[in-house]
């Protein structure tokens, strides 16, 4: 296994870690009456880990990130619905870690690894055409479901988030960290 796949299936681990250590400050009553809550998600992270560590392309490892970025902001649109700001800067801010470490990186990988004319650079706008749409259905969320003073920060994280896949697409460099 190469470097920069065990970075990226560290960074994976870590957030799911983050999560749980976040987790720990709800009662166990809490934790218990979120448990149904967090299976659908849970699911997600756990098979996109699984799908991350046997992939070697970049495109399809940005890809897999991807997927697993889109079903965060699934949850983040769940927890605007029901004004949970806490919840939304959570899955937000973590959401914003896996594109910039993980779509991010991996698209930039791909261009510096891609010859010229390459068809695979359709892949990568189609890509980061999907991530801009989620962002905005994101922002579409916090507009319609009020209270957007309460979820700025965490519009913004996932903007800057959008913002490095954006940057790594049209090969301005690595994404900012």
């Amino acid at each position: 296994m190469n470097a920069q796949r065990v970075a990226v299936i560290g960074s994976l681990v870590l957030m799911v870690l983050a999560g749980h250590v976040l987790a720990v400050q709800e009662t166990v009553d809490e934790r218990a009456q979120s448990l149904p809550r967090d299976q659908e998600m849970i699911q997600v992270l756990v098979e996109g880990g699984l799908d991350l560590a046997g992939e070697e392309d970049p495109l399809k490892r940005a890809a897999v990130c991807n997927r697993i970025a889109n079903g965060l902001a699934e949850e983040v649109k769940k927890a605007v619905g029901s004004k949970d700001s806490a919840r939304a800067a959570k899955l937000g801010k973590q959401m914003q870690d896996l594109l910039v470490h993980g779509v991010a990186v991996n698209l930039t990988v791909a261009r510096e690894t891609m010859k010229p004319n390459s068809p695979r650079e359709k892949a990568i706008f189609k890509l980061g055409a999907n991530v801009a749409g989620v962002a905005k259905s994101i922002e579409d969320e916090v507009n319609n479901g009020g209270e957007p003073e309460k979820m700025k920060l965490m519009l913004q994280t996932v903007i800057e988030g959008k913002n490095s896949v954006d940057q790594a697409i049209h090969g301005k460099g690595p994404p900012k960290n």
